[in-house]
């Protein structure tokens, strides 16, 4: 993360030194939250699916293929006519994925809201926030998250999201809060510990940082490329 992968220390910058997200490379940082809503929300579009209308069945309408043949290959998909409620909110979900990873935060918003009106799933709405979160529109970013936690109370990376949501709009008091709820669903959450604690830095404490950064890095060596992917670095110390 800048540098920062190979080492245990914190560095500091002033208490805003976290970037917003609301620029095109951060279409790319919330990759692996999406990931893990995908599957929370494919789990729930397969379970409703019969047995010949499942996301195998969609071609190259999946998250294994890039961006451009996914939006292609969904595309045709969703124009192709007489589909099931559960494979279009499929198509449009993996489509607002590839948007999403091409940074044209409108498009994915509108597919994932033609999800939503398929085949409502509480992962999808999450998505969403994060969407809203990332363009500035905190309302209806706090209105996903917010519906998202109350059809799922105890899916603690709904609370993950909403506090990375609160990351991106520089609101570090509500971002601890929402990581301080997803600690207590699962104690050991890496993401929950390490976004708690950038939010510290962002309120200029550095002891309760890098006391939670450190206990994420223990838990997954890996947190700091993860969270590189948001474009969200530790701030460096002075």
């Amino acid at each position: 993360m800048h540098g920062a992968e190979s080492t245990t220390a914190i560095r500091w910058t002033p208490r805003r030194a976290i970037p917003s997200a609301r620029n095109a490379p951060e279409a790319r940082a919330r990759a692996n939250m999406r990931r893990r809503f995908l599957g929370l929300a494919l789990v729930a579009l397969n379970l409703a699916a019969t047995s010949n209308a499942r996301c195998e069945d969609l071609g190259d309408c999946n998250q294994r293929v890039p961006p451009a043949v996914r939006m292609e290959a969904c595309t045709h998909f969703i124009q192709s006519g007489d589909q099931s409620n559960v494979r279009l909110g499929m198509a449009y979900l993996y489509r607002a994925t590839a948007y999403d990873a091409e940074g044209d935060h409108t498009s994915a918003i509108a597919d994932f809201s033609a999800s939503i009106r398929l085949f409502p799933i509480p992962s999808v709405y999450s998505m969403r926030g994060l969407d809203y979160a990332v363009t500035g529109d905190r309302n209806r970013a706090m209105a996903d998250l917010n519906n998202a936690i109350q059809l799922q109370p105890t899916v603690d990376i709904h609370y993950e999201a909403r506090g990375l949501a609160h990351l991106f709009l520089n609101e570090p008091d509500l971002a601890i809060a929402d990581f301080d709820s997803a600690l207590q669903i699962r104690r050991d959450s890496a993401p929950a510990l390490y976004g708690r604690g950038l939010a510290y830095a962002q309120q200029g404490d550095r002891t309760h940082a890098t006391s939670d950064i450190t206990a994420a890095r223990a838990i997954n060596p890996h947190i700091d490329a993860l969270f590189a992917k948001y474009h969200i670095a530790v701030p460096e110390q002075r």
